[in-house]
């Protein structure tokens, strides 16, 4: 009997449940697309957890209890449409709903990237991996590890570049007029017209990012050159002021005696000003062309002519270096660079032998 009233009561109370509730369905339809079904869209009622997504025809049914509600419709790249509704005890709600394709004013969208440092050791070995040309690279982490100062130096930390003294860089064997010289991707022009190249050792390694050297023609570069292309890359720090002081000594060359002439002792001497003066003076002072001297020409040749030396030490070798970059960003969105370099370097080398001299004169 038990059994029998715990079953009948439980069927009671689901009946009752039941017919509290309301119901909300209808089609939801694609009005571009002349009202064919929208599969799969969100129906929800606003404020609530409640929602479906409407079936393959576009039908949806949601069972709520009694009272007022607003229907969201939406859809990813369609509008979204609200729609109050009253929902009565037992009662069905249709609600058919035709929604199109929204249009929004979306703000600015600035996307910022980083490149990666270039200077770093394994970025190049990167950067050469993935290159479309054959090409040699040495960054600043590199060259700042291996201790070189200058842009000359660090060239010839690459295979097949090497320096000869007074004459520069050889490139395979080739010298400066088989080579090209870029300053980012610029033509560098020279200071003299007896070279191609300036001189690589004014541009130190504070401004240097990457050094570049393409020893095959590609497209980007001008193929004017048969030994290599060197392209600098400058670092794109903003300014850089910097003053630098060195000093060397080699046991052959400093602190020896040696002889030099009295006129060339002198500071003009320490700057190397005095060329002319450190040689010294011929047995003749200055011999007409033709060879021929009077008697009183001959006596006079000795006259202007000053053979005291001075012994004295060769002091250290002395380098001194400033550099001045600055980067300016102009209003039309143009930038401008300019970099100022001033080196100055004193060494001394000492050479030991006879100086001989030979002069013909007819005396008359």
């Amino acid at each position: 009997m038990k059994l029998k009233l715990l079953i009948l009561t439980l069927c009671i109370s689901v009946f009752g449940f039941s017919q509290n509730k309301g119901t909300i369905t209808g089609i939801l339809s694609d009005k571009d697309s002349n009202n064919q079904p929208l599969p799969f869209a969100n129906v929800t009622l606003k404020g609530t957890k409640i929602g479906v997504n409407t079936d393959i025809d576009g039908k949806y049914s949601i069972s709520v209890s009694p009272g007022n509600y607003v229907v969201q419709f939406s859809f990813v790249g369609y509008e979204t449409v609200e729609v109050p509704v009253n929902v009565k005890e037992g009662a069905t709600v249709t609600l058919n709903k035709a929604i199109g394709s929204g249009s929004y004013k979306l703000e600015d969208v600035v996307i910022k990237a980083t490149a990666p440092s270039r200077e770093k050791e394994t970025a190049i070995l990167l950067d050469q991996k993935n290159a479309v040309v054959f090409k040699q690279s040495i960054g600043a982490q590199e060259m700042a590890r291996k201790g070189v100062s200058d842009v000359e130096e660090g060239l010839t930390k690459i295979t097949g570049i090497t320096k000869v003294e007074s004459r520069g860089l050889f490139v395979r064997g080739l010298e400066d007029r088989y080579n090209n010289l870029l300053i980012n991707e610029l033509q560098a022009p020279s200071n003299s017209p007896f070279t191609k190249i300036i001189p690589l050792d004014i541009f130190p390694t504070d401004i240097v990012g990457v050094l570049n050297v393409y020893k095959t023609f590609n497209p980007n570069i001008s193929g004017d050159f048969a030994g290599a292309t060197v392209n600098i890359e400058t670092v794109q720090a903003k300014s850089i002021t910097k003053l630098s002081v060195g000093v060397g000594y080699t046991t052959n060359n400093n602190a020896a005696d040696f002889l030099i002439h009295s006129d060339a002792n002198n500071t003009q001497g320490f700057f190397g000003l005095n060329g002319k003066d450190r040689q010294l003076s011929g047995v003749f002072g200055k011999v007409p062309s033709t060879k021929i001297m009077t008697p009183d020409e001959y006596n006079n040749a000795y006259e202007n002519n000053t053979w005291n030396v001075d012994k004295t030490s060769s002091p250290l070798n002395t380098s001194v270096g400033f550099i001045h970059a600055e980067k300016f960003n102009l209003e039309n969105g143009n930038k401008i660079n300019y970099t100022l370099s001033l080196n100055g370097d004193n060494k001394y080398v000492i050479r030991k032998g006879v100086d001989r001299c030979h002069a013909e004169a007819l005396v008359w």
